[in-house]
């Protein structure tokens, strides 16, 4: 078996399972308070994270603080810019109100980190869903593994300010239009107050916290980009297997909103975050046991050193 089969009958019915699960079948109301209360906690839990420099030494502030600060960081992009993208994070029975929602929340979240929401997300999330790993995918550029990964990780999370001057005068980010003039005028207006208040408030280690969780941030996406996308699975001619689903303890934690099953998020991208796991657990009991071992790896140490097989590779040596 040198390749997946192109449609196999088990991908048909994963599919369709996914209509019980699907924004549609959830009651708006209580779609619509999940997604706000968290956000609320979210942000409370960043202010938190910044406040408890008013009572930790300095250094052990910025050690505790910015690691958490970036996963919380990851979570308000995912739910709302990620979520919005799909038209999901807010919802109304008008679909033009439910545009112009998404997109309010969107922007404005986008803007904390500099990004270009309309143009990378609202246009470029689709793309990388229509074509993922393509040349003309412009959410393929934090998918790698091994000594690359490093190299882009540790600047951030060790350099105060590295990730935010990337984003800020990055050349690559300009021409794959992530970032813009008016996202990157509102990250500076965001961050300069936060940070002026931040030193004011709670003293130095609070200002270099926030800008290591900015990094933090960027070292938690290209973890989270090699993990779905990295290493052989660009070779898959199936654009649905273009994408891997990760578990390993505590992985909500580190990766909020059910963010590692992407492989179920690409068959059915209209499952809200919060019945990913019901879905995931529907369509491997109808997936054979070696496609469900290559769709959903355990070994995440192994897939970021590139050590893990494609999965037409990995589904050969089980025949």
């Amino acid at each position: 078996m040198s390749r997946l089969e192109k449609n196999p009958a088990w991908l048909k019915q994963a599919i369709s399972l996914g209509t019980d699960f699907k924004i549609d079948r959830s009651r708006l109301f209580i779609h619509n308070a999940r997604n706000l209360i968290s956000l609320t906690l979210l942000l409370c839990t960043i202010g938190s994270l910044l406040c408890l420099g008013v009572w930790l030494d300095p250094w052990l502030h910025i050690l505790v603080a910015s690691p958490f600060l970036g996963m919380a960081f990851m979570g308000l992009l995912f739910l709302v810019l990620h979520e919005g993208s799909h038209s999901m994070y807010l919802v109304s029975k008008d679909r033009k109100r439910t545009k112009k929602l998404n997109w309010l929340f969107g922007s404005t979240i986008g803007a904390l980190a500099g990004i270009n929401y309309p143009h990378h997300w609202e246009k470029g999330h689709l793309v990388h869903h229509a074509r993922p790993m393509e040349d003309d995918d412009p959410q393929s550029h934090n998918c790698t593994t091994g000594s690359e990964l490093v190299k882009r990780i540790l600047p951030a999370v060790l350099i105060p300010g590295w990730s935010m001057g990337t984003r800020v005068f990055s050349k690559v980010n300009r021409d794959r239009g992530s970032s813009s003039k008016p996202a990157l005028i509102g990250f500076g207006i965001i961050w300069g107050t936060i940070m002026a208040l931040g030193w004011q408030w709670i003293g130095w280690s609070g200002l270099i916290a926030w800008m290591l969780g900015f990094g933090w941030l960027t070292a938690l996406n290209e973890l989270k980009g090699g993990l779905e996308h990295g290493g052989a699975m660009a070779e898959e001619d199936h654009y649905l297997f273009r994408s891997r689903s990760t578990v390993f303890p505590f992985v909500s934690v580190v990766f909020p909103f059910n963010l590692t099953y992407h492989f179920e998020h690409h068959l059915r991208p209209d499952v809200p975050w919060y019945r990913l796991p019901e879905y995931s657990r529907a369509i491997h009991a109808v997936m054979p046991a070696e496609a469900s071992a290559a769709f959903m790896n355990r070994d995440p140490i192994a897939m970021l050193r590139n050590e893990i097989a494609a999965p037409h590779q990995h589904l050969a040596t089980q025949k």
